[in-house]
């Protein structure tokens, strides 16, 4: 595991950027490749400028990443970094289907909130590059986190656009808690995994 910065994290980014231009959500807000990379960087922005602790873990694996939030007491967001960062959505060019989906994303947030209160720690993000997928490097990422939180009893949470995850969380014991419609082609899955017994 490794904690990454500076040029490591503007890498770090681009990984995550290439690896989530196909994500059902990403493809929902805009069919203009260019444009889908900026919102996922905006969207990363929000993730990190959160109340609560944010871990980058790399494992020394460039064509990778995982961001886990350890939701302990909640320390301190940056409002002007948050306005930034709303005005950049706003001129992002897929502001309509945010507002469109508004109701939606509503719901989802509500039940994030939900699964915080009830989790220790939450993967907001877990992405390999597509060259490099199918290959067990995201199974590199997780297992050592989830060994930890077993060790130490802690309960994970998860949200996905990618319905094709599901089975590869279910292998590690997340159990779908909920799901938010947004339309016929978007579904955000939220999982949550309690801690395997060690015995």
């Amino acid at each position: 595991m490794k904690l990454i910065s500076g040029h490591e994290k503007e890498q770090f980014i681009v990984t995550m950027q290439d690896a989530f231009l196909e994500d059902p959500l990403y493809r929902f807000l805009s069919d203009d490749l260019a444009v889908r990379k900026k919102v996922i960087r905006i969207i990363f922005d929000m993730i990190t400028n959160n109340d609560y602790g944010t871990q980058y873990i790399n494992n020394k694996i460039p064509n990778a990443g995982a961001v886990w939030l350890h939701l302990g007491p909640k320390g301190h967001k940056s409002l002007i970094k948050s306005i930034q960062l709303q005005l950049r959505l706003i001129l992002s060019g897929c502001i309509q289907r945010f507002v469109d989906m508004n109701k939606p994303f509503q719901k989802m947030e509500a039940k994030q909130k939900e699964l915080y209160q009830s989790s220790d720690a939450y993967l907001s993000l877990l992405f390999v590059s597509p060259d490099f997928q199918n290959q067990g490097i995201a199974s590199l990422l997780l297992t050592p986190e989830l060994e930890r939180f077993d060790r130490e009893n802690l309960i994970c949470s998860l949200d996905t656009f990618n319905q094709r995850n599901i089975p590869f969380y279910e292998k590690f014991g997340f159990k779908l808690v909920s799901e938010i419609h947004f339309n016929e082609h978007l579904t955000n899955y939220q999982m949550q995994r309690r801690p395997r017994s060690n015995a």
